[in-house]
């Protein structure tokens, strides 16, 4: 048999709080699911209770956003008050959190900048939350839209207050109460601002500002002690935003930003920035594979050309230097055993004749060791011998003119070799390196339509290489989400749509035909 409280028919229990217990419920005037909150029965009994009770329903009902769980009734059956909400399709956003252990930065705007407008409009309307937690924070989709719920603490800036035992209870949770909630004095607006700013840091961080062992402990923290310093979990994490939750956590109110909207401005203008890094791919610094690879590519080869060239050029150097002595030996021999016989003679007419001839080739440089101009050149000395007796001593210099030039040929040969290579190296990696990057940019481009719920973008291009499989891993992937976000919406439609019994059918039949009277005029239509 069916469990019934006023019009509305239970159809189980969903949760259960501190104070109250939330069932499905189903109103069959008007065929709609929601959420049925009733006040636990130990504390149905006591009218502070079911005042406090029922606020939450004076408080949310006076307010319509996108941002904010609707109310579409409230009223008392058989002594038990209750609520009759919007059912959300959700986890809280504690539960989010732990699923998805670090949420992405623009998540965390997204939901900060709801709630910030969710504020600011109950502010407006008059209405302070005074709870502000994750636990009271409705994901509804993963891609982060957010619902503020559970305004049972609420209390409206314009009305009377409550009694005397109700204004010297502290309302709230402790680790996202504000200074001025926790010494009992008057909150407004500014209040909710800072529990937000709790809430934003532990976001980012993974925790809430202070810890302690105990409630008193950690109410003495927030009082007196100074804000650690949050540690994201992102490095990426702006400092614009950090300063934001360091300017909502200030324990002055008046230091804190004063409204909703003003906070939000400064949140949808972090969020603007990260999303124009992420159009134009500047999260981080970074140098193009056209210029880094071509670079690297440039330096290998000139470092291995160089090496190379270098070797082949002390090589050639070394024959040709080899070459050279063994020529001024050979021919330092040859004029030696010419002129012994002229040297015993002491033939200087012979001598000097060997002499002019020997300067009058163009190798020779001069017969001395030194010209006076201090020119290089090899200087070859040997003794003049007649039947193995020493009859003096030969001196023969030879120009390296002819060798220094050779290996400055050679030199500009293997530079001009170099270069040539680099400049075909430099060309090739980045054509190569060009065509690297033209489907990585359609890539890009193509997950950059999913981060914003685009799932409808295919990569057309065929290529004969690896991208074809990755092209082809991104649209397996693009028809994977597409076929689960139309699962998803095809389910929320199906929840949505209440189990009602059919009505009865209705069986058509023909009308009979009007009848006609046989006697008299017929009246016209007009008549």
């Amino acid at each position: 048999m069916a469990i019934t409280l006023g019009r509305y028919i239970l159809r189980g229990e969903l949760g259960r709080g501190a104070m109250s217990v939330i069932h499905r419920g189903y109103d069959p005037r008007i065929r709609r699911i929601l959420a049925i909150k009733t006040l636990r029965a130990e504390y149905a009994a006591h009218e502070a209770h079911r005042h406090r009770f029922l606020t939450e329903a004076r408080a949310a009902g006076t307010l319509t956003h996108p941002g904010i769980v609707t109310i579409f009734d409230v009223g008392v059956v058989n002594g038990v008050p209750f609520i009759a909400m919007e059912l959300l399709d959700g986890p809280t956003l504690e539960a989010f959190v732990e699923r998805h252990k670090r949420l992405p930065l623009r998540t965390i705007l997204r939901i900060a900048m709801q709630i910030a407008d969710a504020l600011d409009y109950a502010h407006r309307q008059g209405v302070i939350h005074q709870d502000v937690k994750p636990e009271n924070i409705v994901v509804t989709s993963d891609s982060g839209n957010v619902k503020l719920t559970d305004f049972g603490i609420a209390r409206l800036r314009h009305t009377a207050q409550g009694t005397l035992a109700e204004e010297q209870t502290i309302a709230g949770t402790p680790h996202f109460m504000s200074p001025e909630q926790i010494r009992g004095d008057e909150v407004d607006g500014r209040s909710d601002l800072y529990s937000l700013g709790v809430v934003l840091y532990w976001l980012l961080s993974g925790d809430t500002p202070f810890r302690a062992d105990n409630v008193h402990e950690l109410l003495r923290k927030i009082l007196t002690e100074p804000l650690p310093p949050p540690k994201p979990l992102d490095p990426a994490t702006p400092q614009a935003l950090l300063d934001v939750v360091r300017t909502l956590l200030d324990r002055d109110p008046t230091e804190r930003y004063q409204t909703g909207a003003e906070l939000l401005e400064d949140l949808q203008r972090i969020d603007d920035a990260l999303a124009e890094q992420e159009r134009n791919w500047q999260g981080r610094r970074f140098i193009s594979l056209r210029l880094s690879w071509t670079a690297i590519m440039s330096v290998l080869v000139a470092v291995t050309v160089s090496a190379g060239l270098g070797w082949v050029y002390h090589r050639q150097n070394e024959a040709m230097t080899r070459l050279a002595y063994d020529y001024g030996l050979a021919l330092t021999e040859t004029l030696a055993l010419e002129s012994a016989e002229d040297l015993l003679l002491e033939d200087r007419i012979a001598l000097q004749a060997l002499v002019d001839e020997m300067a009058r080739k163009r190798d020779i440089a001069h017969v001395s060791i030194s010209d006076g101009e201090g020119r290089a050149y090899f200087l070859f000395d040997t003794p003049v011998l007649y039947q193995n007796h020493e009859l003096g001593r030969l001196r023969l210099s030879m120009s390296t003119a002819a060798l220094q030039a050779a290996n400055r040929a050679t030199m500009t040969a293997l530079i001009a070799v170099l270069l040539a290579t680099l400049a075909t190296v430099l060309v090739g990696v980045y054509m190569l390196s060009r065509r690297l990057v033209v489907p990585i940019e359609i890539l890009r481009r193509a997950l950059g339509q999913i981060t914003q719920g685009r799932f409808d973008k295919r990569i057309r291009m065929r290529r004969n290489d690896e991208f074809e499989r990755l092209f082809s891993a991104y649209n397996a992937m693009a028809d994977s989400l597409e076929a689960r976000m139309f699962s998803a919406h095809s389910h929320k439609r199906n929840a949505a749509a209440p189990n009602v019994p059919p009505a009865p059918a209705t069986r058509l039949v023909d009308a009979p035909p009007p009848r006609t009277r046989h006697h008299g005029k017929p009246r016209s239509p007009s008549g």
